[in-house]
């Protein structure tokens, strides 16, 4: 009786593995043919590439773009990296230009940005670091060494953090030139909160809900979900749901003045730490595509296609411009530059996004910063 039993239940056991087994096995074949389905999709009706750009080189094309890695308090900083046009050092430091200085103690050179200044799309010899250096071996008598800190998508707080964690290691400069703005607007304009750094409910949901983020994670690298959200108006990864606009009449104001506020504290900190540490300093605010005029009909396209991909992006620039522009204590500093029209009326396109650079745009900047870096070192 008991092995009669046994049996039927062995029997019974089986058949319903059996249906589960095959019911999984149905479901994940049904799944991969939905992501391989949405893929060629995706592939096939990707928005139509726009007008070739000729003065941005395609470094990361042809190189590939290297990747990021965890470092403490800034986040991440990029691994090494090795090719033709771009390469990635220790520390994530890019390669930049410098003469071999007979001096053993040259003057040293630090600049920190995000990737505009790290040279996103530049070649190792043509990033504004290396054009600044290129251009201060030619003009002045006194040996110069220039470090490139940039980094991907930092803010201003996170390269004055960056600074912090050099003067720790008692790594002093004599020289410090930071190159911000842009990060700090685009961090704020996907998270609407002034002051932190991109991507930040990432690390939030990771900290307090792992499965949370975990699932995010996957949903990320999916084409069907990928696919589906592309009907979804507004949707945003790094909040994650859909980004909306501000209400209210005044729009983009409160969140555009609380930036510049921030933006002018971390100027006095840093300015703090060069009194203390004994060593100059020189803070520039970056041009973007819209604070110049007038635009190449290249550039006039990139200004179309980031305000479909990222609606009134442009409005939150213009309106933390305009408070910049207007800013007492910011323009009152003699250490302070507004370079934000810096690259008006140059004939060729000065823009390869809304954001970065090319290398001819690159030396009108280093241009302006080896300027007022010669009053300093001479």
């Amino acid at each position: 009786m008991v092995s009669f039993l046994w049996s039927r239940f062995s029997r019974g056991s089986l058949s319903l593995l059996r249906s589960g087994w095959l019911l999984f096995g149905g479901a994940l074949a049904l799944f991969v043919a939905l992501e391989v389905t949405a893929a060629i999709s995706l592939r096939a009706f990707a928005p139509a590439a726009g007008p070739r750009n000729e003065q941005a080189p395609l470094v990361y094309k042809s190189s590939g773009a290297p990747q990021q890695e965890w470092h403490p308090y800034v986040y991440w900083r990029t691994r090494p990296f090795s090719s033709p046009n771009l390469n990635v050092g220790k520390g994530g430091l890019r390669r930049t230009w410098n003469a071999a200085p007979e001096d053993p103690a040259p003057h040293r050179v630090f600049m920190f940005g995000a990737s505009t200044l790290r040279g996103h799309g530049a070649r190792d010899d043509f990033t504004i670091p290396s054009l600044t250096s290129r251009i201060l071996a030619q003009e002045l008598d006194v040996p110069v060494v220039v470090t490139n800190l940039g980094q991907k998508g930092y803010v201003s707080t996170q390269d004055l953090i960056a600074l912090i964690l050099e003067l720790r290691k008692e790594n002093l400069p004599d020289v410090v030139v930071f190159y911000d703005g842009a990060m700090d607007i685009e961090a704020a304009y996907h998270s609407q909160v002034p002051g932190i750094t991109h991507y930040e409910s990432y690390r939030r949901h990771a900290f307090e809900a792992f499965e949370t983020a975990a699932l995010v994670r996957l949903a990320r690298r999916s084409s069907l979900v990928e696919l589906g959200l592309r009907y979804v108006t507004g949707w945003d990864w790094s909040l994650p749901g859909v980004w909306r606009p501000p209400n209210g009449p005044d729009g983009f104001a409160p969140l555009a003045a609380k930036l510049v506020r921030i933006y002018a504290a971390n100027v006095r900190i840093s300015e703090a730490l060069a009194d203390g540490y004994g060593f100059d300093i020189l803070h520039y605010w970056q041009p973007v595509i819209w604070s110049r005029e007038p635009l190449t009909s290249f550039e006039q396209w990139v200004v179309g296609d980031t305000d479909r991909q990222y609606p009134m992006m442009d409005s939150l620039f213009e309106e933390v411009y305009t408070r910049v522009e207007a800013d007492l204590e910011l323009n009152a500093n003699p250490r302070f530059v507004n370079a934000s029209n810096l690259l008006d009326g140059a004939e060729d396109p000065a823009f390869w996004d809304a954001i970065h650079t090319t290398e001819a745009a690159n030396a009108l900047i280093a241009a302006r910063i080896a300027e007022d870096l010669r009053e300093v070192l001479q």
